[in-house]
């Protein structure tokens, strides 16, 4: 089972969600299926991120996406259990999704399950930021978010 913990509406039914499942604080960012602007039903197109994964996201935004975007420059940045973040050169997307190797290939692959997020949703997700930080059921130590035990 999941709680919700914090929604924010990015825009075209997408929304940034701090949720707990099964007992795990995770961030997600997914597209809803919605009736009256209100979610009913997630879909497919989208990530769920723990605390780790969502703190590398967190710490390299400014530094790296940010920048990548402004000088129109690819980059792809590994947040751990095979989620990437990447950016395309003259893209101003900002892509979070789930890859996966081929047996018969040496590359990953991008799968569906992911959300590439448009620069205005990309620019809403940034202004709340600091408020998704504060909700997951955990504790900072230093720069380091952990999970309570």
């Amino acid at each position: 089972m999941s709680s919700l913990r914090y929604s924010v509406p990015l825009e075209n039914n997408r929304f940034a969600r701090v949720v707990e499942w099964n007992g795990e604080p995770r961030v997600d960012l997914r597209e809803w299926e919605c009736i009256n602007s209100e979610p009913v039903k997630a879909t497919k197109k989208g990530v769920s991120l723990d605390l780790i994964q969502f703190k590398t996201l967190t710490d390299i935004l400014q530094d790296y996406v940010d920048e990548s975007l402004k000088k129109k420059e690819a980059i792809s940045w590994h947040l751990g259990a095979n989620v990437f973040i990447t950016v395309q050169k003259d893209n101003p997307c900002v892509d979070i999704r789930l890859y996966w190797r081929p047996p018969d290939k040496t590359e990953s692959v991008p799968t569906r399950r992911g959300l590439c997020m448009r620069p205005s949703e990309y620019t809403t997700f940034k202004q709340h930021l600091e408020e998704i930080k504060k909700k997951p059921p955990g504790i900072t130590v230093g720069e380091t978010v952990l999970p309570e035990r």
